[in-house]
C-alpha cells in the first residue's frame, strides 16, 4: 500500500510539474513577443533609416539607370547568365565535362588519366546576337551517361 501511494504522489507531483512547464513556456512566449513589439514599436527612426535618408534635401537627385554587363560572358561555370551577344558579335563556347576520377592510371581498356582522357561530354556552339537582345545560336553535343 506504501508503494502505490508513493507512486501515485509522484506521478502528481510530475503531472503538476508538465502543467508548470507548460504554463512557464507560454509566459515565456507571451513575454517575448511583447518585447518584440515594445522594441519594434518604440524605434521607428531605426526602421525608417532610408526613407529619412532619401528625403535630406542637401542631396542631389540620382537618375536611376538600367544595369548592365552584370557578367562579361553568356556562361559562368557550366550555366547561362542574363547575358546575351551584342548585335553583330558571335560567341563561339567549348564546355568539357570529364570523366571518373576513381580510375587512376588503370591498365587495359579503362586508362583515363584521373578522368581527364576517359569518357567526357564536350558541347561546342555558336551564339549569334541578331539585336541586342535577341540571339540565335547552333550547338553540337555529345551526351553520354556515367
Amino acid at each position: 500500500m506504501l508503494k502505490i501511494t508513493k507512486y501515485l504522489t509522484m506521478k502528481i507531483q510530475y503531472e503538476i510539474l508538465l502543467v508548470s512547464l507548460k504554463a512557464y513556456q507560454r509566459f515565456c512566449l507571451k513575454l517575448t513577443t511583447i518585447l518584440l513589439v515594445i522594441i519594434y514599436s518604440s524605434s521607428p527612426n531605426y526602421l525608417l533609416a532610408q526613407k529619412i535618408a532619401d528625403t535630406n534635401p542637401d542631396k542631389k537627385e540620382v537618375v536611376k539607370k538600367p544595369v548592365k554587363h552584370t557578367f562579361e560572358n553568356i556562361m559562368l561555370i557550366n550555366n547561362q547568365t542574363v547575358e546575351t551577344p551584342k548585335k553583330n558579335s558571335l560567341h563561339f563556347g567549348i564546355q568539357h565535362r570529364f570523366g571518373r576520377i576513381d580510375q587512376g592510371f588503370k591498365d587495359g581498356n579503362n586508362f583515363d588519366l584521373f578522368g581527364l582522357l576517359g569518357v567526357a561530354n564536350v558541347r561546342i556552339g555558336l551564339v549569334y546576337g541578331i539585336t541586342n537582345r535577341l540571339s540565335i545560336g547552333l550547338v553540337q553535343q555529345r551526351k553520354i551517361r556515367l
